[in-house]
């Protein structure tokens, strides 16, 4: 599922196995990963495991860890690619990669902050960072434009930020073609990193969003020798101990039951994230977990689109109203959930987050993802400066009402700053000056370039 797939207010998103909604145990895996909670995230991922949407919750760990890891653990990057390239997802693998992700313990957010801090440098029609002059590249033989001679030494002196708001004013090939030319000088086990960054959009399932990508690119090939063997070390836990396990175990035995509900969706997971998050306290959404139970079609709305009660319903028959008691004899074990106690449909259903026409804020969930309770996080001049720019972009209130998640908003700004940076004219060739001239050595790569 995409943030395309995300529902609408005044639509239903589909519930789960144990009849959570679908976006929001996504949101609430987001959160716990991000929180190092890590019993409760290990909860919501099996529950996706549980209702046959395992990628959905290895494509969320991996937005967790762009957005807060970037390129601190590579070695766990290089290993939920080559499970997701797998012929079949090793589901047992990915408790593991669930586990390891809220160990993490030394935060990244830098793929996130240069995301959104670029969208505000591609409105310049002038560099962000202006680079030191130098003879090196500047020969009567180099035709290269001075953009491209300015991106290309962006990044062999990791200038990560100039090089993302000169990128789209490139030729794809000497993107790419400068791009790899780095890669392939880096050890073999960065260069595999620095592939399955590269093809991000095609294994990952974050197709919504390329400029990560590139970003990603660009972090790798920026990192600095000397933290080659710390960033592509193994990770030293191997194994989900047996406290963990023995939940799962639990869980397992548990399931189609009301008492596997055992956790409530939190709250602080919602914001902009999911249908709810975008709903006034006024509203809630109780009445779709008590369409359960109340007449095939009803049911039959509520469930369709998880991939577990979609199989369920399409194989129990080809009748309609057949299938309908057969689904309801398997689904409600414990009652239907319009008889359950007040407590236990809180558990996934409740109000909305925001006051009747209050605005919603980029910052707010800005704030989420990349602070945290720890002050030493707590980025507020970096958190101004990007919520700003966020917000002159395309992000209008009557989108955000539709229901867009926010990563689809960063999306469509994205676009909008590349058409932007395309558009409009750039500055004079002096204010791209380039690297000094003692970085030759550095640059001796640029011999492998054919341009």
């Amino acid at each position: 599922m995409t943030p395309s797939d995300l529902a609408r207010p005044g639509t239903i998103m589909p519930l789960t196995r144990h009849f959570y909604n679908l976006d929001e145990v996504t949101a609430a895996l987001s959160y716990c990963c991000r929180e190092h909670k890590t019993t409760e995230a290990l909860f919501w991922l099996f529950e996706l495991i549980q209702s046959d949407e395992a990628e959905l919750g290895a494509k969320t760990m991996i937005e967790v860890y762009l957005m807060r890891y970037g390129v601190k653990y590579l070695s766990w990057f290089s290993e939920i690619h080559d499970l997701m390239l797998a012929d079949a997802l090793d589901t047992n693998k990915l408790l593991l990669l669930c586990y390891q992700l809220c160990r993490f313990d030394q935060r990244d957010s830098s793929l996130l902050s240069l995301l959104m801090i670029n969208l505000k440098d591609m409105k310049q029609s002038f560099p962000p960072l202006r680079l030191h002059e130098s003879g090196v590249g500047t020969g009567a033989a180099d035709r290269r434009l001075p953009i491209e001679k300015y991106f290309i030494n962006s990044l062999y002196t990791r200038k990560i930020r100039g090089a993302l708001w000169a990128a789209p004013r490139c030729s794809t090939d000497i993107v790419l073609q400068t791009t790899t030319s780095i890669a392939n000088s880096m050890p073999p086990a960065f260069q595999k990193v620095f592939y399955a960054a590269k093809d991000l959009n095609n294994w990952s399932g974050l197709t919504y969003c390329p400029l990560a990508s590139m970003i990603m690119c660009f972090m790798i090939i920026c990192i600095e020798p000397v933290h080659y063997a710390r960033l592509i070390e193994p990770n030293a836990l191997t194994g989900i101990p047996d406290s963990y396990l023995i939940s799962l175990n639990e869980w397992s035995i548990l399931e189609g039951r009301k008492t596997r509900r055992i956790y409530s969706i939190p709250r602080d997971a919602l914001y902009l994230n999911c249908k709810r998050g975008l709903l006034p306290y006024t509203e809630d959404t109780l009445k779709e977990l008590r369409q359960l139970g109340s007449g095939a079609h009803k049911t039959y709305e509520v469930m369709y689109g998880c991939r577990f009660w979609t199989d369920y319903w399409d194989t129990a028959s080809a009748n309609f109203e057949d299938a309908y008691e057969i689904v309801a004899e398997f689904a409600f074990q414990d009652d239907t959930p319009d008889e359950w106690p007040a407590a236990d449909q809180l558990k996934s259903h409740g109000q909305g987050l925001n006051n009747p026409g209050e605005q919603l804020y980029w910052r707010r969930w800005f704030r989420n993802w990349i602070l945290s309770s720890d002050p030493k996080y707590y980025l507020e001049s970096l958190q101004y400066d990007i919520g700003s720019s966020i917000e002159e972009f395309n992000i209008d209130q009557a989108i955000l009402r539709n229901g867009w998640s926010i990563t689809e908003h960063l999306a469509l700004a994205e676009q909008s700053a590349v058409h932007l940076a395309q558009t409009i004219p750039l500055c004079d060739s002096d204010e791209l000056t380039i690297v000094p001239k003692e970085m030759g050595n550095f640059l001796g790569a640029f011999a492998k370039l054919k341009m």
